[in-house]
């Protein structure tokens, strides 16, 4: 068997397609969990094998190949050749489960970051809202409406949307980042409304007009910014709006040996356009705002529109 090889599933090759491609819910919990999917026929059996990561996020669709010994793949990413029916092991659907695949999440931590809070580590605040922020406020480009700030930390822009009339939703993972919202509306006496939720499954009880999105996009973990996207995108209304700043922080061992650093992590904007495609995204012409940081590089301000 092909090193690395950890599961092997096997299922009657009539009913492989309703099983792995039809049913999406058991595709992609299982897609979830795994990298590197081999769907492959030796005869009347289909195996599915498995590589055991915690890189793999994504669901993209998986084809039969015509030849009985052939296999089939997720284009995107690797092929494996085809082991022989003596070395796989006699495992049955009924009898696979994705427990034995689970591998921890990729990138920081809910302790990560409140430590951060607790140990006062938080270079990203500027200790006020973003200047890029006040700009759109002050031009009338974002005016008020109902909007969502994903990965709200310690509320400086909560605060000033809350301020100027905004109905706003600040939503973060971490005890700390809520507290501190909450506290410093209090404070100013200001309402909003502060969720502790994730950003990858928080779905809002009714659309938004748009999302303020500054330090949620660069704490995640890239692995996840495909579904990160996906959930921006869904909890907008038709034509809302995406005002955006991304994190500008190329790092030498990312260029030079192809590391995944941070965070925060590196925004390229050839990743931001994959991320948020003109199919679906109105895109301004560059040049963007540069929004200087004091602390981690510089961001690229901008408003995307949903189409």
């Amino acid at each position: 068997m092909p090193g690395g090889m950890r599961s092997l599933v096997q299922v009657s090759a009539k009913s492989w397609k309703t099983c792995f491609l039809q049913d999406e819910e058991c595709l992609k919990n299982f897609a979830l969990e795994t990298f590197g999917l081999m769907v492959f026929n030796t005869g009347s059996v289909v195996y599915i094998s498995a590589k055991k990561t915690g890189y793999f996020s994504k669901i993209v669709e998986a084809r039969q190949a015509e030849s009985p010994t052939g296999f089939v793949k997720r284009p995107i990413w690797m092929q494996f050749p085809a082991p022989s029916p003596l070395d796989i092991p006699p495992y049955t659907a009924n009898s696979f489960s994705t427990e034995s695949l689970s591998t921890p999440m990729a990138g920081p931590s809910t302790d990560f970051w409140q430590q951060r809070f607790e140990n006062k580590e938080t270079g990203w605040d500027r200790g006020a809202p973003s200047p890029q922020l006040l700009v759109w406020l002050e031009n009338g480009a974002l005016q008020p409406c109902r909007i969502a700030v994903p990965g709200c930390g310690s509320g400086w822009e909560v605060a000033e949307l809350a301020r100027r009339g905004f109905d706003v939703v600040g939503i973060d993972y971490t005890p700390a980042a809520v507290e501190r919202t909450r506290a410093l509306l209090s404070a100013q006496g200001l309402t909003a409304e502060v969720l502790q939720a994730d950003v990858l499954s928080y779905q809002p009880d009714r659309t938004f007009d748009a999302i303020y999105e500054q330090t949620c996009l660069c704490a995640l973990h890239p692995d996840h910014w495909f579904d990160y996207a996906r959930q921006l995108q869904g909890w907008l209304k038709p034509q809302g709006s995406l005002y955006a700043l991304f994190m500008q922080m190329v790092r030498p061992e990312s260029t030079s040996e192809g590391v995944i650093a941070g965070p925060p992590y590196h925004c390229d904007i050839n990743a931001m356009r994959s991320l948020f495609p003109a199919q679906r995204w109105v895109w301004p012409r560059p040049p963007y705002a540069k929004v200087p940081h004091p602390n981690v590089g510089h961001e690229l301000g901008l408003h995307l529109m949903l189409r």
